[in-house]
């Protein structure tokens, strides 16, 4: 066989490793079952070991098709590095451009960012995951993305943090049996402790942003009665809705809550919680010619933390 089909075995093979499922990897591969299976037989036929085997209905690796796994992966990564290394040389901005962004920059902030950036430079193809802050600065650490979109910087010496847009943390209630009267007075911060409250896991930016702030104002985080954790923005509000408690939520996710009125505003007294979103980058890693354009944009486009984005995200978004 060619050295093109045994590349495209060799990714077909990462596709069902990381999926662990024939039918799903030949949906992401626009193939038919049959013909990825016939892929996979004729990779092990020319490896001359099974990588995978059934276990009842799961497709579970051989320990072959682990220790091949790990190869695959470098030489796919080479490869990709070898284009990159090419379309550096010629100047050219395309190919893929890998990034990851805990809940609130992922959902609310990159995909307007990439929509611009995509059509300023149109052969790029952009890959973008969601996860905690904590998560998405372990994938930066381990080189699986370029670049990372975080609201809290973790003590991380290999890492570089650089802001580019300010954020609001609120707290909201249901409108449906609010624990607060609508159209209180502002409540000082320790009035929190009263109240049932729902956050977010332990590693998000949110939940590390709001225990510094309610810190500075005087009041422990740890004294508040928290009812449940979320893994994730959506499913708090959801839960805030449902009446299990008041939540601390970015204004950029329940802004259009607040306007239709499922949602109340907790007003508060003292200054605004306002945290920052940072760019991280690996200190010891050299970026693309795209992942650096891509850097640049975004910094020139908020000009280095303003809110606003240069009109790129609507008023108050």
């Amino acid at each position: 066989m060619g050295e093109a089909m045994e590349l495209h075995h060799i990714r077909l093979f990462c596709l069902v490793m990381e999926l662990r499922s024939v039918t799903k990897a030949a949906r992401k591969s626009f193939l038919t079952q049959p013909t990825v299976t016939q892929h996979l037989k004729s990779l092990e036929s020319e490896l001359g070991m099974t990588l995978f085997e059934r276990q009842g209905r799961q497709l579970v690796p051989t320990e072959a098709g682990e220790i091949f796994y790990g190869y695959a992966k470098k030489i796919l990564g080479l490869l990709e590095e070898a284009h990159r290394a090419l379309d550096d040389h010629v100047g050219v901005v395309r190919g893929d451009l890998r990034i990851a962004g805990s809940t609130i920059p992922g959902h609310y902030i990159l995909p307007r960012l990439l929509g611009k950036f995509c059509s300023l430079y149109p052969e790029v193809r952009p890959h973008l995951h969601i996860g905690d802050s904590q998560g998405v600065m372990e994938m930066v650490s381990a080189k699986e993305v370029d670049l990372g979109f975080v609201g809290a910087v973790l003590h991380r010496p290999a890492l570089i943090f650089q802001p580019f847009a300010q954020d609001e943390l609120i707290v909201v209630q249901p409108a449906q049996s609010p624990f607060i009267e609508p159209k209180t007075r502002p409540l000082p911060p320790s009035a929190l402790k009263d109240l049932p409250f729902l956050s977010r896991e332990p590693g998000s930016g949110t939940r590390t942003s709001w225990e510094r702030l309610l810190l500075k104002s005087g009041v422990d985080p740890s004294s508040l009665r928290i009812v449940g954790e979320f893994g994730s923005t959506e499913s708090l509000i959801q839960g805030v809705k449902a009446g299990l408690g008041v939540g601390v939520v970015s204004l950029r996710a329940v802004k259009e809550d607040l306007r239709q009125g499922t949602l109340l505003r907790v007003p508060l007294q003292g200054p605004a919680m306002e945290r920052t979103f940072y760019v991280v980058r690996l200190k010891s890693r050299a970026l693309s010619l795209t992942a650096l354009t891509f850097q640049s944009f975004v910094l020139d486009k908020s000009g280095g933390g303003t809110a606003s984005l240069n009109g790129l995200l609507p008023e108050g978004a």
